[in-house]
């Protein structure tokens, strides 16, 4: 896999965690598979449904169950880090800038 591929590769992952965790487009068949504990938990965790989505993509690419474990945990790692990144740009108007300190703003 090429440098170019890896980072299509690691985007896409990102990108299909996102539609299935966070997107508006999903949200109705989101809540009803969170009403059970297990999807609640998967759906609500990044890192968890980037595993899944880079193991099953990486199996699908590469064909070989040895790699596919390892761009798993890969593509967990870089959804990860990305929904980080995206969250933290989105800023306090979104409510998800954590160290954003309202009553200082309000003096």
């Amino acid at each position: 896999m090429s440098t170019t591929e890896l980072i299509v590769w690691l985007l896409a992952c990102y990108g299909i965690t996102f539609l299935l965790c966070g997107a508006e487009l999903t949200a109705a068949p989101r809540r009803w598979l969170c009403r059970l504990r297990f999807f609640e938990k998967l759906l609500g965790c990044y890192f968890c449904s980037g595993f899944w989505v880079a193991l099953a993509t990486a199996y699908w690419l590469l064909q070989t169950p040895a790699w596919a474990v390892l761009h798993g945990f890969a593509g967990a790692t870089s959804c990860y880090a990305l929904d980080a990144v995206v969250r933290r740009l989105e800023g306090p108007e979104t409510g998800l800038l954590h160290d954003f300190d309202e009553s200082a703003a309000l003096d």
